[in-house]
């Protein structure tokens, strides 16, 4: 998009479980998959999974000018588990053997014609998430599957810790990591790789 980089102030980011926002956050996860080469055309044009049906899933999209360009679901983990469960369910069962609080950041994308600025939209939609659930338990953990080349940035930007060695997962290599438990979070945020996870 011409002169996106003029326009990344106006970039408006919301955190809903209505039908719109949902629709666009499948929207842009479908034409992602497709484009990533992991999943095949849908007639909806949506990208769907049955977690997503989970209570308390919510979709976050940024928007500019009214089009979608980013967006990240946040799967509650419940009665259809988490999408990572697919290929790492030996680790999340021992997080929920813990008493841990589970939700699952996924089908994040950035659209083509915003690719150069991935970087600050990631912050500003993972950053919206993180912001949502920091009060709402003290061992509530986001977990996400990341490519492991973007493994390190990840962790330094959100405090995710290594959970796993990549494995399999949508036909491409996946990592799973965690993040510290909500209680830490402020540490992290203040005095990044203060405090050790738990």
């Amino acid at each position: 998009m011409a002169f996106a980089s003029l326009r990344l102030h106006t970039v408006q980011v919301v955190v809903s479980t209505d039908a719109k926002t949902a629709a666009d956050a499948m929207r842009l996860a479908h034409d992602g998959a497709v484009e990533g080469g992991f999943l095949s055309p849908k007639p909806s044009g949506m990208r769907f999974s049955p977690t997503f049906l989970n209570p308390g899933t919510e979709f976050v999209v940024a928007y500019a000018d009214e089009q979608p360009i980013a967006s990240l679901v946040l799967t509650e983990d419940g009665p259809f588990g988490l999408p990572s469960d697919r290929s790492f369910v030996e680790e999340i069962d021992q997080f929920r053997r813990d008493g841990d609080s589970l939700f699952e950041a996924g089908a994040w994308v950035v659209t083509n014609e915003w690719s150069r600025h991935t970087l600050a939209l990631i912050g500003l939609i993972f950053g919206a998430a993180m912001r949502l659930n920091i009060a709402t338990s003290p061992t509530r953990r986001m977990v996400a599957v990341i490519e492991p080349r973007r493994a390190d940035l990840f962790g330094a930007i959100f405090g995710y810790e290594l959970a796993t060695e990549p494995r399999p997962y949508l036909l491409l290599p996946g990592t799973l990591m965690v993040t510290r438990r909500a209680s830490e979070w402020t540490d992290h945020f203040l005095e990044p790789g203060s405090a050790a996870a738990r």
